[in-house]
């Protein structure tokens, strides 16, 4: 995704206080550093390049967003786009905080420091979450913020079919599956409409189901 100069020149920004911020917290993992626009901004980016055009994009949750990947990068990059990030870890959501301070984006950025399961909206247009959960438990999670015509916008890597798999036990989807630009085992998961579902011989538990 070619981005403007301005655009370009607050990722780099990013990256330099994600490495500075590095050093006195464990914010992603140290092996991506030395590749980092790749590993985080561009990965981050092909989410954003998949979006139908006619996607409304004014509501968008991130769901677990640690370091704001790719949270961040959408608040950035979709400026019509009130980004909420949700992250329980204190330490993850002072990054956050300054992130958007320096990058002028803090008006468009609402920051929960809070467990997801502890919240109950907004109603979403977007629901992303990278490197999170499992698919079961990231709709489980998720289903909260949906609303009528939600886009949900997942990641995933080599095990993306059997996250499928496991998720089509508790729940029912639409879904279309896309290949990454940045990883050629991974797949990018756009889901629509999901609802809950009882399958025979399933008992219904708290976050999912179990045989009886």
């Amino acid at each position: 995704m070619s981005v403007s100069r301005e655009t370009a020149a607050s990722f780099e920004t990013y990256l330099a206080m994600l490495k500075d911020w590095q050093a006195r917290f464990n914010l992603v993992s140290p092996s991506t550093l030395d590749n980092a626009y790749a590993r985080h901004i561009d990965d981050s980016l092909q989410l954003v390049e998949t979006l139908p055009g006619s996607q409304p994009r004014k509501i968008w949750v991130d769901m677990g967003s640690g370091a704001g990947f790719p949270g961040l990068v959408a608040a950035v990059t979709v400026p019509e786009s009130r980004v909420h990030l949700i992250e329980s870890r204190d330490k993850k959501c002072r990054f956050l905080e300054a992130v958007a301070a320096k990058l002028g984006i803090a008006e468009r950025v609402t920051i929960h420091s809070v467990r997801i399961e502890s919240m109950q909206g907004p109603k979403a247009d977007i629901i992303s979450a990278r490197a999170c959960a499992g698919l079961p438990k990231l709709l489980d999670w998720g289903l909260r913020f949906q609303g009528r015509d939600t886009l949900w916008v997942l990641p995933k890597g080599r095990r993306a079919l059997d996250e499928i798999e496991d998720a089509e036990k508790d729940f029912s989807f639409e879904l279309e599956t896309l290949p990454s630009r940045t990883d050629p085992e991974a797949r990018i998961l756009h889901i629509r409409d999901v609802k809950r579902v009882r399958r025979p011989g399933f008992e219904a538990r708290k976050g999912g189901r179990k045989r009886p």
